[in-house]
């Protein structure tokens, strides 16, 4: 629809306005600065000090905790004879500081509460901590920020493991433990190295509420990782939290801006306001309040459309089925076909500019590891997440983008891979192999 288009290519929000070849190259150049400052601006670049190692020991059990963007995990990993993971005592609970603003003494003690089902029944605790965090020798994690909109200040700066084991002992939960803190994007990496292809290498991405990459980094690119004595794992290489979400791009259409403006912290993570679950709702309520100012409605459809109400899963229903069942199919009563129509046409193709941004970040990622060369020994990309899954035709549009720029020197071979409970049983494998 051309009226469409226009507009959209108007506010800079049309896929025809991000120039891919010229975001990766931003995006390529952000990280490389960013693996030599202590004060990156953009993506962060976090070293993790851990490594991809080969193999978990078998029917050892382990505890998972895993503190996502909306929900908080908790249960007991092994992994069996067939290297299957089997999950045991799993219990699920809302996040602390989602709803209102907690303190850190209450942030850890529901961090511990959620644990006290497992918490006897081993001394060793993966921790998935899905938020911006510097990795410390005993490989505990400082928070750095806050992202998704989580409202607990007083825990800036505090080592999260400490504060979850200090929580458990207040509980009465006495057991030596050794817990290991790491990134979402990281556990769901570290899913690759269970996967019996030969992949000639890593790469964890989540598109969920926020959105974040991890991918493996020679040690000698880091400049700087200036870590202590002994400290540092391996002699060639470890896995990098990028936060990619905080990349800082040059570009941005009027709508982004806003959707930002009303955030917490306007300035952070404004790549990941541009396409993550958090904030694509929000994106196409913007898009459209603007689009009813400007006529590209009729004036009894825009009544209607102006008091529509959804959330990410619903635009992602409604673009999957736009006859099904929800929230939208109320309006084929009272707006014409032809509306209606335009109505789907409008979010697509802010799903559409959503796919591209997605093909930006891993596209950059991809060449940065300087792997996926030979057909033979492909790049896995472990993706994992609800609006990367839940968004209508997503992963093909995403791998569409990506096959089309990874062409010529470009050229890379890469698989798109789905791994259930891929950041809970990362956070196993990461117990596993990194805490003796």
């Amino acid at each position: 629809m051309i009226e469409v288009d226009n507009f959209l290519i108007k506010h800079k929000m049309h896929r025809s306005s991000v120039d891919m070849a010229e975001q990766v190259a931003d995006f390529l150049a952000e990280m490389t600065a960013n693996l030599n400052t202590t004060n990156p601006i953009g993506v962060m670049m976090l070293p993790t000090r851990i490594e991809v190692a080969g193999g978990v020991a078998i029917n050892k059990k382990v505890i998972v905790l895993d503190a996502g963007g909306t929900n908080l995990r908790a249960a007991l990993v092994h992994f069996n004879e067939q290297k299957e993971a089997v999950i045991e005592d799993f219990s699920k609970g809302t996040m602390p500081g989602v709803s209102g603003e907690v303190t850190a003494e209450e942030f850890f003690n529901e961090l511990a509460q959620r644990l006290s089902l497992v918490a006897d029944k081993s001394d060793k605790i993966g921790f998935c901590f899905s938020y911006a965090a510097e990795s410390t020798a005993n490989k505990d994690g400082k928070l750095i920020t806050f992202s998704k909109e989580i409202k607990a200040p007083q825990v800036v700066g505090r080592c999260v493991g400490e504060g979850l084991l200090k929580a458990l002992k207040e509980l009465g939960h006495t057991t030596g433990y050794k817990v290991v803190v790491l990134n979402d994007t990281v556990t769901t990496l570290l899913m690759g190295a269970t996967l019996t292809k030969n992949y000639g290498g890593y790469i964890g991405f989540i598109l969920g509420t926020g959105c974040n990459t991890a991918y493996e980094e020679l040690n000698q690119n880091i400049g700087k990782a200036h870590f202590e004595e002994g400290s540092q794992i391996g002699a060639h290489s470890q896995i990098i939290n990028m936060e990619s979400g905080n990349f800082k791009n040059h570009y941005r259409g009027s709508f982004d801006y806003l959707v930002a403006a009303a955030t917490q912290n306007p300035q952070q993570n404004t790549f990941e306001k541009m396409l993550s679950g958090a904030y694509f709702d929000k994106l196409c309520k913007i898009t459209l309040e603007q689009a009813i100012n400007e006529g590209l409605f009729t004036k009894e459809s825009s009544l209607s459309l102006s008091k529509l109400t959804f959330t990410t899963v619903d635009v992602s229903n409604f673009l999957a089925d736009p006859n099904g069942r929800h929230s939208f199919n109320h309006l084929q009563q009272i707006i014409t076909i032809q509306e209606y129509t335009k109505l789907y046409y409008l979010f697509d193709q802010l799903a559409l500019r959503l796919a591209k941004l997605v093909a930006i970040n891993l596209a950059a990622v991809i060449l940065k590891t300087g792997k996926g060369r030979e057909v033979t020994s492909p790049l896995a990309i472990i993706a994992d997440g609800s609006a990367f899954y839940g968004m209508p035709k997503l992963k093909e549009r995403v791998q569409s983008y990506l096959e089309h720029f990874l062409q010529g020197e470009n050229l890379r071979y890469f698989e798109l891979i789905k791994v259930d409970n891929a950041s809970m049983l990362g956070a196993a494998v990461a117990a596993l192999t990194n805490l003796s």
